[in-house]
Order: C-alpha cells, then sequence, then structure tokens
C-alpha cells in the first residue's frame, strides 16, 4: 500500500526558520502545500491589514528577518482559473504581461517532483534582481489550483558565474498561489486568487522603503493578470476547452511523496504513460497527497 512520507517541517515556524543552506538543496515536499493552505485560512490576528477593498485585502506581518510576510486575497470577475494557470505558469506567456520579469526559463524540468526555474527582474535604478526557484503546482480534487515556490540551487546557474554575473538573487523564503473558480449568480465565472510572498530582495534598498512599497504591488499584479487574461478569453473562445488536457495533466502521483518502495511503480507507469510532445507548455506532471485532499504536479 501508498503511504505517504511524515511531513518534513513541523509547522509554519519551523518551515520559515529551517537552514535555507539544506531547504536551498531540497525540492517542494508535498506538506509544503498544506502549510499554505493553512496560512491562506489562518485569520489577521496580529497581521496589520493595509488594503482592505471589496475586490482584495492585503495583510502583512514583520519577520524576524527584516522582510516583511505578505498575505492578499483577490476576487477577479470574467477570468477563467484555466487561463490564469496557464498564463501565471507558462513562463513563456508570463513574460508578455508580467512587465516586472525581464524573462524566465525553466532549468530543469523534474527534480523529485519539482522544477527549477530561473527569472530576471529588471528595475530601473538598482540592481538587477535574479530569482532561482523551486516550483511545483498541485491540482486538487475541487479543481483548485496550487503553486508554491521557493528558492533552490543548480549547478548549471550558479550564483555570481555566467549569465548570473553581475546580478543580485533573490532569497525567495516562499512565494505561494491558490487560483479557484466560483461563479456569479448569472453564471459569470470569477477567479479567486489568495497569495502569499516573503522574499529578501538583498542589496543596499533600504527595508523601510520595501515595506512600503511591497504591500501595494499584489493589486498591481492582479490587475495586470486580470487584463492579460481578458485579452486571451477574448481571442480564445473556446480557451477552456483548450486548455483543460494543459491543466489535468497536473494529476499523476509524484513518487517522491511516498515512503520507499512505492518510487519504482510509479517511475515506471510515468515512463510507459504517453508524454506530452517537446512543444507543449507542461511537461511531466506528478502526485496526489491524499490526507490534504488534493492532487499534486511538477510539470512543464
Amino acid at each position: 500500500d501508498k503511504v505517504l512520507r511524515k511531513p518534513f517541517f513541523k509547522d509554519w515556524n519551523d518551515f520559515m526558520d529551517f537552514d535555507l543552506t539544506f531547504k536551498h538543496k531540497m525540492p517542494i515536499t508535498c506538506s509544503e502545500l498544506t502549510l499554505l493552505l493553512e496560512k491562506e485560512q489562518e485569520d489577521l490576528a496580529n497581521w496589520d491589514v493595509c488594503v482592505d477593498r471589496k475586490e482584495i485585502r492585503v495583510a502583512k506581518v514583520q519577520t524576524g528577518t527584516g522582510c516583511i510576510t505578505l498575505r492578499a486575497w483577490a476576487m477577479v470577475p470574467g477570468i477563467n482559473v484555466y487561463v490564469a494557470f496557464y498564463l501565471f505558469y507558462n513562463l513563456d506567456e508570463r513574460v508578455k504581461w508580467d512587465k516586472v520579469l525581464e524573462n524566465g526559463k525553466l532549468v530543469e524540468a523534474n527534480m523529485q517532483g519539482s522544477e527549477v526555474i530561473y527569472c530576471l527582474m529588471k528595475i530601473p535604478g538598482v540592481t538587477n534582481r535574479e530569482f532561482l526557484q523551486y516550483r511545483r503546482a498541485f491540482l486538487r480534487e475541487d479543481g483548485s489550483i496550487v503553486i508554491v515556490l521557493r528558492s533552490a540551487e543548480h549547478l548549471d546557474m550558479p550564483e555570481g558565474q555566467g549569465e548570473c554575473k553581475g546580478n543580485i538573487r533573490v532569497e525567495s523564503f516562499i512565494s505561494g498561489y491558490v487560483l479557484r473558480q466560483s461563479y456569479e449568480d448569472q453564471g459569470k465565472p470569477v477567479l479567486q486568487i489568495f497569495l502569499m510572498s516573503c522574499a529578501d530582495i538583498k542589496g543596499l534598498v533600504p527595508k523601510w522603503i520595501i515595506n512600503f512599497v511591497a504591500p501595494k504591488k499584489p493589486a498591481e499584479w492582479v490587475d495586470t493578470l486580470q487584463k492579460a487574461c481578458q485579452g486571451y478569453q477574448d481571442a480564445h473562445p473556446r480557451c477552456e476547452d483548450e486548455l483543460r488536457e494543459y491543466v489535468q495533466r497536473f494529476r499523476k502521483e509524484n513518487p517522491f511523496d511516498y515512503e520507499a518502495g512505492y518510487e519504482a511503480d510509479v517511475v515506471e507507469e510515468t515512463a510507459l504513460a504517453p508524454q506530452p510532445k517537446e512543444s507543449d507548455p507542461a511537461l511531466q506532471p506528478t502526485s496526489p497527497c491524499q490526507p490534504c485532499g488534493f492532487v499534486s504536479t511538477a510539470a512543464k
């Protein structure tokens, strides 16, 4: 029988305080989904609600690192969850609308169920920032989609060398997203977004400036995403049907979520399964973590 591995991190504090040198070498675990979902439901006690509008709420809290952790909940009318996921997850699509990113690329498609991605962020007047992150997406049984990212290291992208030379590498403690589809009374789709972020952009930018600017960014990002999604939907009237296969790929089991002895069976099944074409935007999905009530995958 399949037996899920025990959660690696005891709780949220253990996850945030864990040795970064070790975490940089460890792909995203199944239990990190649970931690993100717990934060989505956590009350706002000791959090500063800095934006509170009908369409979006943003809360922040100071961390021991001097950085701030943000949580945001947004309602985006008229947007299909498949489109939002596709435009966010596919890096070629994302750089078309997310103007903060100069470029993004897949470094490795499958490291124990996670991908490794690299993104470059150019901000006028300051040194370029780069992100090297593990990334893993989960398709839950209720149809919601969860994406978890955090900092990684990889031999092909050494900090301060090659194409990374001259950039400052951001420490991404957590970057998480939950996308859900709901509907208004008239049947119009509404995209529900939860996002959470905690990062140290390093360098000489004063922390107080970062803490002042950061809470404004979720609303700006959601607005930009909404415009991109609406444009895509207008250009692709059958977008939900067209993207259904892309999203459903995020269902296969990840052998590394289970105790030793189960991996070989899943690896063999995956090898025999039909594989997506190289031109497809998603490759090699992975895993269900049943106690959390979700299905998970690493893909691209």
